[in-house]
């Protein structure tokens, strides 16, 4: 994202999302690199260290690729589970990945239908034994009522009150682990 802000590519469209409503969302790379940044000081500001590995459970909506790019930037491997996978596999993989961080939803759309995302997610940390930081992105508004738990943080309100931080990207060995995948 830098090289592209850097080249004078700021204003250019990077991503542009299209979601299952027809919703539309478009973000410029300086949007991307802003957004990335100031979720990745947020993410430090949480305690997630190099080599710390933050598992992503997110459908496919525009903060899953700028996690992604927070994470890298400070040196986290990320580790995507798949939306669709149980509660149980959640589980499985933050336990085998000893990751304390976990970026999740509250819910999304699945054939015009909101679908409760975080009441998985919350059945799939019940069965981590140890202790998990969750930010929780609010993507369907009003039509989920949710409160988050205690323990849980609402990922605006990160960005938001990271807005404006610079954070330069952590140096890493080619043989370095930038993301965890397992296999079905």
């Amino acid at each position: 994202i830098d090289r592209h802000v850097e080249a004078g590519r700021k204003n250019r469209a990077a991503l542009r999302w299209v979601g299952k409503r027809g919703e539309t969302e478009t973000y410029t790379y300086g949007d991307v690199k802003r957004e990335s940044e100031a979720f990745a000081a947020a993410l430090c500001d949480l305690g997630v260290e190099e080599d710390d590995v933050v598992t992503l459970y997110l459908p496919m909506i525009p903060e899953l690729p700028i996690a992604m790019l927070a994470c890298a930037r400070i040196g986290a491997p990320h580790s995507v589970v798949f939306a669709g996978f149980s509660a149980d596999a959640l589980a499985t993989r933050m336990e085998s990945a000893d990751s304390e961080y976990l970026i999740t939803c509250d819910g999304y759309y699945r054939r015009g239908d909101p679908l409760d995302h975080l009441e998985k997610t919350n059945e799939g940390l019940a069965d981590v034994a140890h202790d998990t930081t969750t930010v929780v992105v609010d993507r369907l508004g009003d039509d989920l009522d949710h409160e988050l738990a205690d323990d849980q943080l609402d990922y605006n309100d990160l960005v938001a009150g990271h807005e404006g931080a610079s954070v330069e990207p952590v140096t890493r060995d080619a043989e370095d682990m930038l993301f965890l995948m397992y296999t079905s």
